[in-house]
C-alpha cells in the first residue's frame, strides 16, 4: 500500500515551472526536398568527376604517349 501511494504521488507531481512553459518541437515538413537536393549534389559530383577521370584518361594520357615518345625517339 505504501509503494502504491508513493507511485502515485511521484507520477501526479507537477512543477510550477512546467504549467507556465510551452513545449515547442519543430517538425519538418517534408524530407522529400531535401533527399532531392542531397541526391542532386551527389550525383552531380559523380558525373563531375567521370567525365574528369575520362578526359584525364583518354586526352592527357594520349598527350603525353606523344610527348614521352618524342622524347626518346621512338616511332
Amino acid at each position: 500500500m505504501v509503494d502504491l501511494i508513493a507511485t502515485n504521488s511521484i507520477i501526479d507531481f507537477n512543477s510550477s515551472k512546467s504549467k507556465g512553459s510551452k513545449t515547442i518541437t519543430f517538425e519538418k515538413e517534408s524530407d522529400v526536398k531535401d533527399i532531392f537536393i542531397c541526391n542532386l549534389i551527389f550525383y552531380l559530383v559523380s558525373c563531375y568527376s567521370l567525365l574528369i577521370h575520362v578526359f584525364i584518361d583518354l586526352v592527357f594520357a594520349s598527350y603525353l604517349g606523344k610527348k614521352v615518345n618524342k622524347y626518346f625517339n621512338v616511332k
